[in-house]
């Protein structure tokens, strides 16, 4: 830190020292944070560009009340809302009401019907825009009448399929709603991260247990780090294969619920993203290991490692426990 207060300036500093160092002396390379792969597009740079002037001018009451419309738009449960509202402010006006701009209409709708009544009244819209376009490309005419039972219709057969399409998920939920044990002689890691944003820290929990389900270690810490989920999780995996390596863990199963973290872990292709570096760490560890895999688990199965994660965010210091039950975790273990 030293170093670093005699080229930066304090804020820097404080910048610079939540980068995370490769543990395997890694080749430094440049991210540009502005894109998920890591790698700089013109068009990254312009949409920052329109950002950082949006952001210079400041956002007006008139603003925050055209983008709460369009999230109120744009979360209706009807078939045909991303087919009528395209992203532009003045769609909402292809059609008016009398002297009154359709978007007007729209947003006293939102503030008097109940959900279900802008629901139909969407997809009735809709279905008015697709009957002038068939009126006036091909000379088709539907009836009024015909019209409203069809829009009708239409919103109970997409709530209908929604509703099967839930019950089957949360079937499916219910299979795998529980951790299982490793296969015979081997171990399961199972981490996860929390973040403080407004602190810029985050928290890792991570914990280790047998074939027999028995907890064998459990380690919190916490960091001053960017609050990016993919650095964090990566840096939890790269903590719980480092502890397992202190541990002359040899055969080992590690369970992580951030699924972007997994597939770049098990790809085997160099990473440019925020993570890369982290990941690039993790595969080199990963390597002096008898047997390993990576595996994605469930957010709700991974109870554990997220209780951990959450409470090493008040901790001052690494916490490792050996062959005990912290007490953040004690009535999740019953």
């Amino acid at each position: 830190m030293d170093i670093l207060r005699k080229v930066f300036m304090e804020e820097e500093v404080d910048l610079v020292s939540r980068i995370p160092i490769s543990v395997s002396n890694a080749q430094d390379k440049l991210i540009w944070r502005c894109t998920k792969d890591g790698r700089f597009s013109v068009r990254s740079a312009y949409y920052l560009a329109g950002e950082m002037a949006a952001e210079q001018k400041g956002q007006s009451s008139q603003l925050r009340q055209k983008c709460d419309l369009w999230t109120r738009l744009w979360k209706l449960k009807v078939p045909s809302a991303t087919h009528v509202w395209g992203y532009n402010q003045n769609c909402l006006q292809k059609l008016k009401v009398v002297d009154v701009p359709f978007k007007e209409l729209v947003t006293e709708l939102f503030d008097g019907l109940d959900e279900h009544s802008i629901t139909v009244f969407a997809e009735t819209a809709y279905m008015l825009w697709r009957r002038r376009n068939s009126y006036v490309f091909e000379s088709k005419f539907l009836d009024p009448n015909a019209l409203v039972k069809a829009a009708n219709q239409k919103v109970i057969d997409f709530m209908e399929a929604n509703k099967k399409i839930g019950e089957v998920r949360v079937a499916a939920n219910q299979v795998q709603s529980y951790w299982c044990a490793p296969p015979d002689q081997f171990h399961k890691a199972n981490l996860d991260a929390s973040m403080d944003r407004a602190k810029c820290r985050i928290g890792i929990g991570v914990i280790i247990r047998d074939w027999k389900g028995k907890a064998m270690a459990t380690l919190r810490c916490q960091r001053a780090l960017f609050p990016d989920p993919v650095i964090a999780e990566a840096l939890g995996a790269l903590k719980a294969i480092s502890l397992c390596q202190q541990l002359y863990i040899n055969r080992v199963i590690l369970e992580v619920d951030a699924k972007t973290v997994v597939d770049d872990i098990n790809c085997g292709i160099e990473k440019w993203n925020s993570g890369g570096m982290i990941i690039q760490d993790i595969r080199h560890k990963l390597r002096l290991m008898e047997q390993w895999s990576v595996q994605y688990i469930q957010r709700s199965i991974n109870v554990i490692a997220h209780l951990l994660a959450k409470d090493a965010l008040k901790l001052s210091e690494e916490s490792i426990v050996l062959e005990g039950i912290p007490s953040c975790i004690q009535a999740s273990m019953l």
